[in-house]
């Protein structure tokens, strides 16, 4: 395995480790924006209304007509609620805490309340 030729030897050698960090390193790729969070609650309703918000937005900065504006304020009001209802719907954690430990919500007896 080890020759005269130093070159040689040296190349081998790194090839060597070289194969075994690739065999043993686990090569993971990155998947979306690792800064987003991904909720629980989320549906496709949740999706659509987002996108008809964002599409009758775009339309009421484009054109700026009394209608479109109008148009995008009742979306993002539909947007609103749709993702409101999902959250709740699901018991969303906040609810679900203070029902398993009450005592340490502002209202607890320890508040005098």
């Amino acid at each position: 395995m080890i020759d005269d030729d130093v070159v040689a030897s040296r190349n081998r050698v790194v090839d060597a480790i070289i194969e075994a960090a690739e065999t043993s390193i686990p090569v993971v790729r990155p998947t979306g924006n690792p800064l987003r969070k991904s909720v629980p609650f989320w549906t496709a309703e949740c999706t659509k209304a987002v996108r008809s918000r964002n599409k009758a937005k775009n339309k009421m900065q484009r054109t700026q007509d009394l209608y479109d504006r109008q148009t995008y304020y009742r979306l993002k009001g539909v947007a609103q609620h749709t993702i409101k209802t999902a959250k709740n719907s699901t018991g969303g954690t906040t609810a679900r805490l203070w029902t398993v430990a009450p005592s340490c919500h502002k209202s607890g007896a320890q508040y005098g309340r």
